[in-house]
């Protein structure tokens, strides 16, 4: 599961965990609007809003990818 931990004054964290909370791992520095975390539907990306921008992160190795759209993101929904 993905898990938004506030770590901060405004400012949270993005972690995954197993479903009994074992594991728990962080996945982003503290950052400002960190939150909207939703799997991928093959499950191996991460998309989520930080700082109102679009980050797609891949747990498994790390990579990350950020969309910088011309308005304030505060939802992300992945497409079939």
């Amino acid at each position: 599961m993905a898990l938004t931990v506030i770590e901060g004054y405004l400012k949270a964290s993005l972690y995954t965990a197993d479903l009994d909370g074992a594991h728990l791992t962080r996945l982003t520095d503290p950052a400002l609007g960190v939150y909207g975390a939703v799997w991928s539907p093959d499950g191996t990306r991460l998309a989520f809003v930080e700082d109102y921008d679009v980050v797609i992160l891949t747990p498994a190795g790390g990579e990350r990818t950020v969309i910088d759209l011309p308005k304030d993101v505060t939802t992300v929904d992945w497409r079939k």
